[in-house]
């Protein structure tokens, strides 16, 4: 299980790759645009670019490797029964930090992202 000792590396593509997964898995379950905006506390613009995969080639294969995790799945299901953006975010900055997350980040690009 790896840790990241600065995270600063890990965060920067983590956050976003979660809410490119989190807004995908939202969308496929039929929430619009401006709703999964209002849920995750972002711009509806946020969320139209993280549709169209209009980010980094590192945010979308961490953003692939993380879409099936259960603890994604947790917070989608908290976000559709209408969490607060305070809350959602709370579980998204949890989750960019975690083992699982780094694990990924780890054999996606090397253990320099953790350090």
């Amino acid at each position: 299980m790896m840790r990241c000792v600065n995270c600063e590396k890990l965060i920067a593509i983590s956050l976003p790759a979660i809410r490119a997964a989190l807004v995908a898995r939202l969308s496929s379950v039929g929430m619009r645009q401006d709703e999964i905006a209002e849920r995750l506390g972002v711009t509806q613009a946020l969320v139209s670019k993280y549709l169209h995969r209009r980010y980094s080639s590192r945010v979308r294969a961490l953003s692939a490797a993380i879409a099936g995790s259960d603890k994604l799945g947790s917070i989608a299901k908290r976000v559709e029964a209408g969490t607060t953006a305070s809350d959602a975010n709370a579980m998204i900055d949890e989750m960019a930090t975690s083992a699982p997350v780094a694990d990924a980040a780890a054999r996606l690009f090397g253990k320099s992202v953790l350090e």
